[in-house]
């Protein structure tokens, strides 16, 4: 759940404020997937709570009443619950002091006869385009126009339903949506020009396909989703993943039939009876035209070099046609890509390494973008103007000086003790809940501050917000910051 005025609650949890003079709450904006629901209490002690209402652009989708809200309480942090009442029934809710807060459980309350009108009218909407694109290409000559409308439109579906699936539709700009359509399609066309039309459809599609199927249960069992850095973690994430058990939920499913459609449609395409059907829109096919076997091989692997005649049969292109055309494939890709990667939109997609807001990125801008963005701004590159004959200059700049100083402080070392070993001891578990708090009154760590003897005090600051175990290690061992190194370095770079 989120709110649009509380980012750091994205997808995480709602909170929503109830005072004394509240009497109808209403939230804006909210995620489609709830995660957490959260009601907060201030200057009040006993409400009635009559219902729970969810509206989708103004029409109401689903009401809670008294007892369903009851049981769909998770937690009521010392706040007590009871129905009162017959029919329509509240519940007393009995508030013992300020900040109190009321946790309900995980709720879908877009139903799947919902999402089944919802997608029934896109493909309403999706058959006027078809029809629309259908005539298009008729003008202009075109063949197989029903292959063409689905390698353009099949990116927008993985699109489509890997967000479905990963619970981003609802938090997803539509500048976004189309800025990841239009990457698929780019790779589409590129592939299209080397290959074949349906072998470009099938690797394209199947690939991102699966990506969203993946990044769906690692952000289900690790709350995060993948990563660019992760690649390198492959064989220990299969291990682990043997681990889970999945469940294969109504948006998995349609995801899956998505796949296995990238897989079979563009070769279902070429069957005879289903192209004589589809393309000659329910007209009789005229006698004793025959079009061959049901996978003809020539058809299947050099489909981009014929082209159908009127009377069924197929004549090779000329050499120069057939380059000319894998040649405008090649190009229109490469031009969309790049356009893209140019956009503004791309260059302004936000990359925030902390795990809230990962998951925000990924959500409001697409999987496929936002992980290319993280490939991108978290590659080691050398900072404007270094060199090695640069470093060295600086060196002997400074070593006649620094010759001068350390001879000094040797002999300043040299006269006194000192000890044979220094231990540094970092302990995760270690918790100084002490520091900068002004409101403990026992001292939570007598033992360590009754050492004197040989004892050095002083706090280590850590540039790396959460921590992060071998981050902090790296910057307390070597004295380098983690500033421009990536935010695992020894995943990625060995160091």
């Amino acid at each position: 759940v989120y709110r649009t005025d509380s980012s750091v609650s994205f997808n995480y949890r709602s909170v929503f404020d109830v005072g004394k003079t509240t009497t109808t709450l209403q939230a804006d904006g909210l995620h489609e997937d709830l995660t957490v629901f959260r009601l907060r209490f201030t200057g009040i002690r006993e409400l009635n709570l009559k219902q729970i209402q969810f509206r989708f652009f103004g029409v109401p989708v689903k009401t809670m009443q008294a007892e369903e809200i009851a049981s769909s309480i998770f937690d009521a942090t010392s706040i007590r619950t009871e129905l009162k009442g017959k029919s329509p029934q509240e519940i007393r809710l009995y508030i013992p002091s300020d900040n109190a807060d009321l946790y309900f459980k995980p709720y879908n309350y877009l139903s799947f006869p919902f999402w089944a009108g919802y997608l029934l009218v896109l493909y309403g909407i999706s058959l006027l385009l078809v029809q629309g694109l259908f005539a298009l290409l008729e003008k202009i000559g075109v063949k197989n126009r029903l292959e063409e409308i689905l390698f353009f439109s099949y990116p927008a579906a993985v699109v489509m339903f890997g967000e479905l699936a990963n619970g981003s539709v609802s938090a997803m700009d539509t500048p976004y949506f189309f800025l990841n359509y239009g990457g698929l399609l780019g790779l589409s066309l590129v592939l299209r020009a080397l290959t074949t039309r349906s072998l470009s459809l099938t690797l394209v599609n199947l690939f991102f396909g699966v990506a969203y199927l993946a990044n769906h249960f690692v952000s289900l069992f690790r709350g995060r989703p993948i990563l660019p850095w992760d690649i390198r973690a492959m064989n220990t994430a299969a291990d682990v993943a043997a681990q889970y058990n999945y469940t294969l939920t109504p948006r998995i499913l349609c995801l899956c039939l998505v796949i296995l459609g990238a897989a079979t449609l563009p070769y279902l395409l070429k069957l005879s009876v289903l192209r004589d059907f589809l393309e000659e829109s329910g007209k009789k096919r005229k006698t004793g035209v025959h079009r061959g076997g049901v996978l003809s091989g020539s058809r299947f692997s050099a489909e981009a070099f014929y082209t159908k005649t009127e009377e069924g049969t197929e004549a090779k292109k000329p050499l120069k046609k057939r380059l000319a055309a894998r040649a405008l494939f090649f190009l229109s890709g490469a031009a969309l890509l790049a356009l893209l990667h140019l956009s503004p939109l791309y260059g302004n997609l936000q990359t925030d390494s902390w795990d809230v807001y990962i998951v925000m990125d990924y959500q409001r801008q697409g999987f496929p973008a936002t992980f290319l963005k993280f490939y991108e701004s978290y590659q080691v590159h050398a900072p404007k103007g270094y060199s090695r004959a640069e470093v060295e200059r600086i060196y002997k700049e400074y070593a006649a000086l620094a010759r001068k100083e350390n001879a000094k402080t040797a002999e300043e070392f040299g006269r006194k003790k000192h000890p044979a070993k220094i231990l540094m001891i970092m302990n995760e578990s270690l918790s100084e809940i002490s520091y900068e708090n002004k409101d403990i009154e026992q001292d939570t760590m007598p033992f360590l501050r009754s050492l004197h003897k040989n004892t050095v005090r002083g706090n280590l600051y850590v540039s790396v917000r959460g921590g992060g175990t071998c981050n902090t290690e790296f910057e307390s061992l070597t004295g380098n910051s983690m500033a421009f190194y990536l935010p695992i370095p020894i995943r990625m770079r060995g160091i």
